[in-house]
């Protein structure tokens, strides 16, 4: 799921390190597919399963997760929510600093102000 996508995965759908595999199954077949789990001949992925590789139980879920993500419907607008998600954050946390710091400038100032017009300055 960190690495790569495919449909029917729930929010924020998997990652974007790999391919989109919802057309997987397809494309390679069964056979091809089921090859792929027991090489795993692909740059990014050899080394990470060089010293465990997919026992027979993982590629049965896998070959059946890839099966169904055919039938799935693709993710779409995750990118978008994210975002969307992320600037609401962002525009919250602007607006709670600038209610909690309102005054912050007003007492620097006035301080600054009551020493340069003489109360409590020194000539």
């Amino acid at each position: 799921m960190s690495c790569h996508t495919a449909a029917g995965t729930p929010f924020p759908g998997g990652g974007a390190l790999g391919p989109d595999l919802t057309h997987a199954y397809r494309k390679l077949g069964p056979h091809g597919t089921q090859s792929a789990m027991q090489t795993l001949y692909f740059n990014v992925m050899t080394p990470i399963y060089a010293a465990h590789s997919l026992t027979p139980d993982e590629q049965a879920d896998l070959m059946a997760f890839l099966r169904q993500a055919e039938s799935r419907q693709e993710p779409r607008w995750q990118t978008e929510i994210v975002l969307l998600i992320a600037l609401l954050v962002g525009a919250g946390f602007i607006l709670l600093t600038g209610f909690l710091w309102r005054d912050r400038v007003k007492s620097v100032r006035r301080a600054l102000v009551e020493r340069a017009t003489g109360e409590g300055a020194r000539v």
